[in-house]
């Protein structure tokens, strides 16, 4: 009996094992035929891993590398199938479908069909799971709801990451910056401004998101017509290194207005005009922008 036992055993180790070889094989298959661009081939492979395991994980692997397959070529309707199976097997364990779930919102957003988005990305919550991926879907909630206005939604997920101890400082910051833009958004000019100077003032935190609390505040005191802190504001930014261009060129537009067109110091204007110009990573339009506002320049020194 003992014997008959072994062989049994020994029998269903070796068929385990060669399922288990087959997938492994066929995944691998499937990675390689990607990286080198094959798509077709790839998701043959990965269908033949899927069906050569009975490991959840396994499977989900596979499905989501043909998910990944499909996003790459933007057949965004396959990729959402092959997603919507993985969504919908519960023997899938509930952090990959969590990771589903984020890429199905993830899909939304790069076909920019934010409302859709926004509500792939609610659902996250529902897994009751908090690690750096919901960090993100939370965060990622939280922008799209106040681009589309929904500023109560978007508020509690912005609180929900500023009160979580969990969450590292970088996406505390960030939370906290998006309250600020929906103050913004809201007409709270002082608020908002009293909000973000503390992340704006701290050189510990880094630069791109300073940038980001600076710009908020300087558009807040521009609105409430306090020039002169909001040009200071504009030059703290354009002061600030390795930053996306796009927060100099938004600090130099307001800063060149505020001297140009509200209080006609048209050398100092035409000095930042200067330094807009010589900035790295300047586009054709604000080079245009640049040439109209010398010319204004020029014709209100005429009427002098």
């Amino acid at each position: 009996m003992k014997n008959k036992m072994t062989g049994l055993v020994s029998f269903l180790c070796v068929i385990s094992c060669a399922v288990y070889g087959d997938f492994q094989a066929s995944f691998k298959a499937g990675r390689e035929a990607f990286s080198q661009k094959k798509y077709e081939e790839a998701l043959k492979n990965y269908q033949e891993a899927a069906q050569q395991t009975s490991i959840p994980g396994q499977r989900y692997q596979s499905l989501r590398a043909m998910a990944e397959i499909y996003q790459v070529q933007k057949d965004w309707k396959k990729a959402e199938e092959i997603i919507s199976q993985i969504l919908k097997d519960e023997k899938i364990p509930a952090r990959n479908r969590m990771s589903a779930q984020i890429f199905l919102a993830d899909c939304k957003v790069k076909q920019k069909n934010i409302t859709a988005a926004a509500a792939e990305f609610q659902k996250v919550s529902a897994y009751g799971i908090k690690n750096n991926e919901s960090y993100y879907a939370i965060l990622a909630c939280g922008n799209l709801n106040t681009q589309l206005k929904n500023y109560d939604e978007a508020k509690k997920c912005y609180q929900s990451l500023i009160d979580d101890p969990n969450v590292d400082a970088n996406r505390k910051n960030r939370a906290k910056i998006g309250m600020g833009n929906i103050l913004f958004a809201q007409g709270k000019y002082s608020e908002a401004v009293s909000r973000l100077t503390p992340i704006a003032a701290d050189s510990g935190i880094p630069a791109n998101l300073r940038a980001d609390a600076f710009t908020v505040i300087a558009r807040s005191q521009y609105k409430m017509k306090a020039y002169k802190d909001a040009y200071d504001a504009d030059l703290s930014i354009i002061a600030l290194d390795g930053i996306p261009a796009y927060f100099k060129a938004s600090a130099y537009m307001q800063a060149i207005n505020i001297q140009g067109g509200i209080n006609r110091d048209y050398a100092q204007a035409k000095k930042l005009l200067d330094d807009f110009e010589k900035m790295p990573g300047i586009s054709a339009s604000q080079k245009k922008w640049i040439t109209n506002y010398r010319a204004k320049i020029r014709k209100a020194e005429h009427t002098l």
